[in-house]
């Protein structure tokens, strides 16, 4: 297998293996549009506790095994039902996708080509991700990230992706 088909697919099956059988135990809202970020998996604790407040002292503390990052547009449906989207009300918006903590991911589903993200979670919820960051837009910043102890992978303008090796003694490096 190439160099390249290889790096394809580390990015295609890094996000079912990083989030598979974890449970959610946090959701942080975002206080720019409608991102937010779930933490799922094992507590582990931060080099630095977060000193923003309006995240509980737990969350504060540590961070997922697996973190999940939102920019771009998503939506959220349980048995079939739209119940929130990243245009519906702030409120309403935070209220269903904190429901999301103590669900486990059951299925992940990447597509290729678009990069876009459908988590399926215990209880029929299902959250989808629409990469929407253009490349000829010049559109800043990343559709999505996926954060684990290992590896960071950004998902950005156009369908750029890259996965990063982390760790304490490297920081973050490209994959090779």
């Amino acid at each position: 297998m190439s160099r390249q088909k290889q790096l394809k697919e580390t990015m295609l099956t890094l996000p079912s293996v990083s989030l598979l059988g974890k449970r959610c135990w946090y959701v942080s809202i975002g206080s720019v549009d409608s991102t937010f970020q779930l933490a799922l998996g094992e507590k582990v604790r931060r080099a630095e506790p977060l000193l923003n407040r309006f995240h509980s002292t737990d969350y504060r503390i540590y961070e997922g095994e697996t973190n999940l990052l939102v920019w771009c547009t998503w939506r959220l449906r349980q048995n079939q039902r739209l119940v929130t989207s990243s245009v519906d009300l702030e409120d309403r918006a935070q209220r269903q996708l904190r429901k999301l903590v103590g669900c486990q991911v059951q299925e992940v589903h990447v597509t290729g080509v678009s990069w876009d993200l459908r988590i399926v979670f215990d209880d029929k919820r299902v959250l989808e991700v629409f990469c929407d960051r253009l490349a000829h837009r010049r559109s800043s910043g990343d559709d999505w990230e996926l954060i684990t102890k290992q590896k960071a992978m950004y998902v950005g303008s156009g369908g750029k992706v890259t996965v990063m090796t982390r760790g304490p003694e490297t920081g973050e490096n490209p994959a090779e």
